[in-house]
């Protein structure tokens, strides 16, 4: 039992380091947004208010920036959730087979 206790303790372990992880990507990519959007106000700041090519310029860029950390947000946390289930299905199988107790199972059957 002690074993698989230690097991539900790894799960445990391995869903809050997850957790954890998703936090720290979550705020990283808060701050790397609040970057974006301070450079195009600057720029934008510089500009004439009736240059609207030049705003749409900046806008433009700005989004597309942002669409590409998206982009790069999503590829890492479908990575990352990928693993993360694997391990925890790992850790999910050795318990069962942790568990499993061949000698019992063929009593109860006879």
């Amino acid at each position: 039992m002690a074993y698989t206790a230690s097991l539900q303790q790894l799960y445990q372990q391995t869903a809050d380091d997850y957790r954890a992880f998703f936090q720290k990507v979550r705020s990283s990519f808060k701050e790397h947004c609040h970057q974006i959007r301070l450079e195009a106000e600057a720029e934008l700041a510089k500009l004439d208010p009736n240059d609207k090519e030049a705003r749409k310029a900046v806008l433009a860029k700005q989004k597309a920036q942002l669409d590409e950390s998206l982009g790069q947000l999503k590829l890492l946390l479908n990575h990352e959730s990928a693993q993360m289930r694997q391990r925890l299905e790992s850790i999910r199988t050795e318990q069962e087979m942790a568990g499993f107790d061949l000698e019992r199972e063929l009593a109860a059957v006879a």
